[in-house]
Formats: C-alpha cells, sequence, structure tokens
C-alpha cells in the first residue's frame, strides 16, 4: 500500500480477497471512521512527538482503534518512529512517533 494508492484521510476498508465474510463485514462496518481516526491521529503527531500511550490518552481511542490507524499512517510513509522512547504506565519503553515532512505536507493538503 502506498500513498499514491489511496488518500491519507479517505474511508477507504482494506480488505484481502481470502477474508473471511465475517471480516469483509467488520471492514465495512468500520468505513467513515478509519479516515477521520487516521486524520486525528496524524494531527495529534502534528503537534508533538507521542506514544500509542499518549496518543491513545490524547484522542480517546481505544489501542485497538489506535494502533491500525498509526500503522497505515508508517505505511503511507506520513508517520516514523523518532528513535526516542517513553516509560508508560507499566514501566516499559514505547516508541515516539512524529509525523514525516510527507504526513505534515498531506495534512496540510486536507485541512
Amino acid at each position: 500500500m502506498t500513498a499514491e494508492q489511496i488518500d491519507l484521510f479517505s474511508n477507504h476498508t482494506y480488505e484481502r480477497a481470502d477474508a473471511l465474510p465475517t471480516s469483509s463485514a467488520a471492514s465495512r462496518a468500520a468505513l467513515g471512521k478509519s479516515g477521520t481516526k487516521r486524520y486525528l491521529v496524524a494531527l495529534a503527531l502534528s503537534r508533538r512527538a507521542m506514544s500509542d500511550s499518549q496518543l491513545q490518552e490524547c484522542l480517546g481511542m481505544s489501542g485497538n482503534s489506535l494502533r491500525p490507524r498509526r500503522k497505515e499512517l508508517c505505511d503511507f510513509g506520513y508517520t516514523e518512529d523518532s528513535g526516542r522512547r517513553v516509560v508508560n504506565g507499566y514501566g516499559n519503553p514505547e516508541i515516539l512517533w512524529r509525523l514525516t515532512e510527507a504526513g505534515r505536507k498531506a495534512l496540510e493538503q486536507a485541512a
């Protein structure tokens, strides 16, 4: 998947050809939410680098909603590992994610 194949904030769902009917139904049910969630994650990261836990708290999203959207942004080349870590509430290190220049440009175009 590349940025040229899909708009950053579109409400496209990702269905595999071999997906089970229940998976396809869940993907269609999420349509309309994924683009908005990607936008919110990108918008939050435009202010400062954040870990997944920090993004979850800031956006009020569960990890199961946030992580796939952040991964999609990484796959598009719009977010990246900042090289820094922060210790989470469990004492474990977490990656601080940051918006790339390409992500900033996409965010500006979407505004």
